[in-house]
């Protein structure tokens, strides 16, 4: 997969953000089996923030009706990782994190 993305291909942001989509998307999956047994509640906030990133995925980038390019779905992708905790997307810069899901100083 990684041969084809990247600087000089797609996106130099790509490769990156399509690691970080697959490992939080992973992890949501996991938690909804927990939350399956234990409850939503008795999850700890991180864990929630996984449940509701989860669905903004599958609404986001799964479910797509229609064709779109690859700049909107990247678009995608970074409006579904906005509620997850800065220090559980170890798959990304700083640089990253701070262009694509940091609100601007004066919004």
């Amino acid at each position: 997969m990684d041969s084809g993305t990247g600087e000089g291909y797609t996106h130099a942001d790509h490769p990156a953000l399509a690691h970080q989509l697959f490992a939080a998307y992973a992890r949501a999956i996991r938690v909804r089996t927990l939350a399956s047994v234990m409850g939503e509640q008795g999850l700890p906030e991180t864990d929630r923030s996984f449940l509701a990133f989860g669905q903004r995925f599958e609404d986001g980038l799964l479910r797509q009706a229609t064709s779109r390019t690859l700049e909107q779905s990247m678009d995608e992708g970074w409006k579904a990782l906005r509620g997850l905790p800065r220090t559980e997307l170890t798959r990304l810069s700083n640089d990253q994190i701070k262009r694509h899901l940091e609100e601007p100083a004066d919004a």
